[in-house]
């Protein structure tokens, strides 16, 4: 599957601090997801936003330290 040309990659990088390989590869794969569901044969930023806000931001309702113990 293609991507679009004008995907600002920097700006998901910056959306996905401390991510490790697979969950960049999630991401990825969750974006192509996002194509096919609309039968689209590229896939454009659009489909990488809703991929990180879906597996990395998801990832956030797993985290082992909870909330107000970060604001302290």
């Amino acid at each position: 599957m293609n991507c679009e040309r004008d995907i600002r990659f920097e700006l998901l990088a910056r959306l996905c601090p401390n991510s490790t390989g697979a969950d960049i590869r999630s991401v990825c794969t969750e974006a192509g997801m996002f194509a096919i569901r609309a039968r689209r044969k590229t896939v454009t930023e659009k489909d990488f936003l809703d991929a990180v806000s879906k597996v990395i931001k998801g990832y956030q309702k797993f985290s082992a330290t909870p909330k107000y113990m970060v604001y302290n």
